[in-house]
């Protein structure tokens, strides 16, 4: 059943899952011009077009300063001036005008002011260091004529800003912008996109009014809460971002009002996820992204919400998740050629050139012509599949051929066309959907005890897209729902969860849901027989009110009880203000171990609690979370998940206590928070505790589609962790073959779940998260393949570190 927590599946084991090494340099729509390579390593890279045609590309050295190099003829690039500079890591340059502005971020050689009015003689004229004498990154907003010094400062703390308009090889100082670090920056139309790295969060500002003011305007997290970089769209409707961990990836977050950013999708690397990601720029409908030892990316996002592989060229002679190979990429030059710096070989020159074609269009409803969001676009024969974006639109990119596209969305008669593919074309892929028979589904949630509704209780129609939450009177509503029978699902903290059936016709339902006050209840706001233990040197379990480090982005500032509470259970207390490693875990192990509870009363005993869990340093694989429970009173335990990867936010999970032990009189859980390699922060924290007994409202009739028809009902629970259990469920009309496959990304199968003969009704078949040979599947986004009666339907499914 597919729920709204995390839902834990039994046999976890932690895996870690590195792609192999490439010995030989791979590419697909992308090709070699020339390379330099003049220093002993490399940072980040920009470029210059100049008035009479030269090109110039301008690289950070380890040492020795920064290299401007004339690639006008690409196939062989010769260094025209070096501006000197002490050994650093990092380096960055941003242009205007004819005058490029080079900081570092640890030589400390200030903002390098370099004249390239003579391209093949570039001059220093300016060496600032007033302000800072390092920076990590630099941005210059073309429109405001305004430089942006990031991570600047004492500590790094400020972003100094200076004015350009008035003598560009001058800069003036203006303003600190001193709220929080800021990594890296864009910016567009008067907005600035701030990458807060140690906050984990995508920042948007008014800059406007600089130098009176600069108003933070909003703010969202990113998926791995470690916002390194930032690049918007041409439109300035999204931003891309990338966090630089191990498994980061991009991040498309609608920016159309600034105030309210929120995440719209996301794309990781399709062949090695796990590597690191480090910068994205924006050209057009591509991306170009640096991915450390994946190399060069290209995606295209000319649908936001299904961004797809368009290139690549792989200039690193190796696969892993470590911090080397490509660092940026330059993809503005005039003669149309791209530039990649790699840390170990220097400057790349390579040039995209898409060997496809494209079916693109609209998709609508046939009735009321509204965009239809959220649907399913395949070409099955190469295993592709694109969903349509909140204005209808899909893209898919092929190689030329004749294809058949199938087209389904909820509520909605699936489409069917074929299409031919012209290599450099677009075909036209506009299409008109019939919706089904169905009706709106309403209600009322509310409690046995108190006999008033709940609000802000979960709902979810199982195996639909469509969920929520109720509102102030306990009131929720699906203004459409297809016409069969359905699993309601509805859960609230202190009332557990519950599951109604309900059948759907063409007349608006309303189905109004009961809930009963959970068997256990622990807010965690006292300490009610839980215990500490471990063997761990700093980091202790307490309960406390936190004081949040790292910005609240690695021990939390709050806890998740909603007011008045503010006491939960965390790792390693710290004064206000502390640094992240003043008492996070160190040396060993931190357990917080509860009390025995008796179950033997529950028909079908659940957990649920809200997890905090913060793993950063070199060392993360070492330093997991876990979780086990016990029904002998801690005699022996069983492993529920294990987590290396870092959830910086509270993040609901629970578990079927059957689906581990025997339920007994003498239940316990553990939480095992470890630091037992080095050089990692190690944070955990436990919250809302709670033990329901899920509760099965039978006053409807069985869960059988009201049209008979064979359906494939999808995973639950989804998202899983890595080798943890999923269910996959689906129903017959009528006896039949049936077969099921998990396929990746690229359509290729992993696994075959059910193949066989099964009978009219429903069934569920489970997947352990391993390939056909036995492996745990790496994380990423999986498919369901379901083929029946002649048939096929399609489901996704996420794994999770």
């Amino acid at each position: 059943m597919t729920r709204t927590p995390l839902r834990v599946a039994s046999s976890l084991v932690i895996s870690l899952v590195l792609a192999g090494s490439a010995l030989a340099q791979t590419s697909e729509n992308v090709n070699l011009i020339g390379t330099w390579d003049g220093a002993s390593s490399y940072s980040d890279i920009w470029g210059y077009s100049a008035p009479d045609g030269t090109e110039l590309a301008i690289i950070g050295l380890g040492n020795g300063g920064v290299s401007f190099v004339n690639v006008t003829n690409p196939a062989s690039p010769q260094e025209v001036f070096r501006a000197p500079g002490g050994t650093t890591i990092w380096r960055d340059i941003k242009t205007y005008s004819h005058y490029a502005y080079c900081v570092d971020d640890q030589a400390g050689n200030g903002l390098i002011v370099v004249d390239m009015a003579n391209p093949l003689a570039p001059v220093e004229v300016r060496r600032r260091t007033s302000e800072f004498t390092t920076a990590h990154n630099v941005w210059i907003d073309q429109e405001y004529g305004l430089l942006f010094a990031c991570g600047s400062g004492s500590g790094g703390g400020h972003m100094y800003i200076y004015d350009l308009t008035g003598d560009p090889s001058n800069p003036q100082y203006i303003y600190d912008f001193n709220n929080f670090y800021i990594h890296d920056l864009y910016s567009q139309d008067g907005i600035a996109y701030l990458a807060g790295i140690y906050d984990g969060r995508l920042y948007t500002a008014d800059i406007t009014n600089v130098p009176a003011s600069m108003p933070v305007l909003g703010s969202v997290t990113t998926d791995n809460a470690f916002t390194h970089n930032v690049w918007t769209t041409e439109d300035g409707r999204y931003a891309l971002t990338t966090d630089e961990v191990g498994g980061g990836h991009i991040t498309v977050v609608d920016v159309s009002d600034p105030s309210n950013p929120f995440k719209v999708s996301e794309y990781q690397h399709p062949t090695n996820p796990s590597a690191i990601i480090h910068n994205v720029t924006v050209e057009g409908d591509l991306a170009h992204v640096a991915w450390y030892t994946n190399g060069y990316e290209v995606v295209d996002f000319s649908v936001p919400a299904s961004p797809a592989r368009a290139g690549f060229y792989d200039e690193f002679p190796g696969n892993s998740a470590n911090y080397d190979g490509a660092w940026g990429i330059y993809p503005y030059a005039n003669s149309g050629y791209t530039y990649i710096s790699d840390i170990s070989t220097g400057l790349w020159i390579v040039e995209f050139v898409p060997s496809y074609g494209t079916v693109s269009g609209f998709l609508t409803d046939s009735g009321n012509g509204d965009p239809i969001d959220g649907a399913v676009i395949e070409v099955l024969s190469e295993g592709i599949q694109r969903t349509s974006g909140s204005d209808g639109k899909y893209s898919i990119n092929l190689d030329p051929g004749t294809y058949q596209v199938d087209v389904s969305a909820f509520g909605y008669d699936p489409v069917s066309f074929q299409v031919n593919i012209v290599a450099g074309q677009t075909a036209n892929g506009d299409r008109q959907m019939d919706r089904v028979p169905g009706a709106s589904l309403s209600g009322v949630v509310s409690s046995s005890d108190l006999l008033a509704p709940l609000a802000g209780a979960s709902i979810e129609l199982v195996g639909t897209p469509l969920s929520g939450t109720t509102g102030a009177s306990g009131d929720y509503s699906f203004g459409f729902v297809p016409e069969g029978t359905y699993t309601l699902y509805v859960a609230a903290f202190g009332y557990g969860a519950k599951e109604a059936q309900v059948t759907v016709g063409t007349s608006p339902v309303v189905k109004n849901v009961v809930l009963n006050p959970g068997f256990l209840v622990d807010t965690m706001e006292t300490n009610v027989g839980w215990t500490f233990s471990g063997t761990g040197s700093t980091g202790a379990w307490e309960n406390v009110d936190p004081n949040g480090t790292g910005g609240g982005f690695v021990q939390p500032e709050d806890d998740h009880t909603p007011d008045p509470g503010h006491i939960c259970f965390i790792t390693g207390q710290t004064p206000p203000g502390a640094l992240i490693g003043d008492n996070d875990i160190d040396g060993g192990t931190q357990i917080l171990t509860s009390p025995s509870f008796d179950l033997t009363g529950l028909e079908d005993p659940y957990i649920r609690y809200h997890r905090w869990y913060v793993n950063d340093g070199n060392t993360t694989v070492d330093d997991v979370f876990t979780v086990q429970v016990s029904n002998n009173g801690g005699s022996t335990w069983t492993t529920v998940e294990i987590l290396d990867s870092s959830r910086r936010f509270w993040e609901l999970a629970e578990f079927r206590v059957e689906d581990f032990v025997p339920s007994s009189a003498n239940v316990r859980v553990r939480f095992i928070a470890a630091d037992e390699g080095g050089g990692s922060i190690v944070e955990a924290g436990i919250d809302d505790f709670e033990i329901y007994d899920l509760g099965m409202d039978t006053s409807d009739t069985p869960p059988v589609f009201a049209d008979g028809a064979t359906r494939f009902l999808g995973a639950s629970p989804n998202p899983v962790a890595i080798s943890g259990q999923t269910n996959l469920r689906f129903q017959l009309a009528a006896a039949g073959e049936v077969r099921l496959e998990i396929v990746d990304v690229q359509g290729r199968r992993v696994a075959v779940v059910a193949d066989g003969e099964f009978a009219a009704g429903a069934h569920s078949v489970s997947w352990d998260g391993r390939d056909e040979r036995g492996t745990a599947v790496p994380a990423g986004i999986y498919f369901e393949r379901f083929v029946a009666d002649g048939a096929q339907e399609n489901g996704r499914i996420v794994v999770l570190r």
